[in-house]
């Protein structure tokens, strides 16, 4: 069990980093809202693991933590994107680590997983870790991050409805998953056309593209979105939900060094460290 929910958890770690990363991509050339739309493409793979394992149950109560997650999840992706419009993605992306902490303390105090002393020292390890990442020259205080915190609280939510809900109805995680996503695409459909006439249009110019980068990156963000989603209800269902989380707190770092590479973003001393201390905390947590 503890195997293959580590299996999961870094497989999840390493697809949700490969789509936060080039998120910066969809929305430089689509915009905080039509970039966020990308959300949909990730519904596809969702849709087949429903089909190949669908829910044993369905009741009120799924449908409600569904509706409320979904409007969670995609109130969280237009934020956090519009950070991202101005912001470098090693900035904004770093704050996610407000939804994962909450699916640490959720797994350890909402669901009672066990957790080791050696357990807990790494996971504060990772979480030291990333802390440092979020650090910018100057110790200031960026105002154009307000949404990404706002959109990664709401995350909270969306995490905290999403982990409880596949707790409580383990015979029907596909329809969970799906539910909420599609919930919140259509959510996001539904603002962008009511809200005003350039959503709309933006939306239309989105649909008519052709098949170029931007577009192919938009359609791979989505697909590799869906597939770590799917990779970590797999490790909601092996309970390891609090070292799960923990590892996906490592995203900060993954996506620190990815950018550093790619976008050319600038790395402080604090982050420098900040990579090192996680990468320890990860090792420890992989030899546990």
């Amino acid at each position: 069990m503890f195997v293959l929910g580590l299996t999961a958890a870094v497989l999840s770690l390493l697809a949700l980093s490969f789509s936060d990363l080039f998120s910066k991509t969809v929305t430089n050339a689509f915009g905080a809202y039509v970039g966020s739309l990308y959300i949909g493409v990730a519904i596809i793979p969702m849709v087949i693991y429903l089909l190949l394992f669908p829910p044993v149950q369905v009741t009120l109560l799924l449908l409600l933590i569904a509706l409320i997650a979904g409007l969670s999840l995609a109130l969280g992706y237009v934020l956090v994107l519009k950070s991202l419009e101005t912001e470098q993605t090693s900035n904004t992306w770093a704050l996610i680590n407000l939804a994962y902490i909450s699916i640490v303390i959720f797994g350890v105090f909402g669901l009672g997983e066990a957790v080791t002393l050696p357990q807990v020292a790494a996971i504060l390890i990772i979480f030291l870790g990333a802390g440092f990442v979020t650090i910018n020259r100057g110790f200031k205080f960026n105002k154009h991050l307000i949404p990404a915190i706002a959109g990664n609280l709401l995350w909270v939510v969306y995490n905290i409805l999403m982990i409880y809900g596949i707790s409580k109805y383990p015979t029907s995680p596909s329809l969970i998953i799906s539910a909420i996503w599609i919930i919140g695409f259509v959510s996001l459909l539904v603002y962008g056309i009511a809200s005003s006439r350039t959503k709309s249009k933006q939306f239309k110019r989105l649909i008519t593209l052709k098949l170029t980068l931007p577009l192919i990156t938009f359609i791979g963000v989505g697909l590799v979105l869906g597939l770590g989603q799917i990779l970590f209800v797999l490790v909601i269902l092996q309970k390891f939900v609090a070292i799960g989380g923990a590892i996906l707190a490592i995203e900060p770092i993954v996506i620190v060094i990815a950018a550093y590479l790619i976008y050319k973003d600038k790395m402080t001393t604090f982050q420098k460290a900040g990579v090192i201390i996680t990468v320890i905390g990860g090792i420890i947590i992989s030899l546990l």
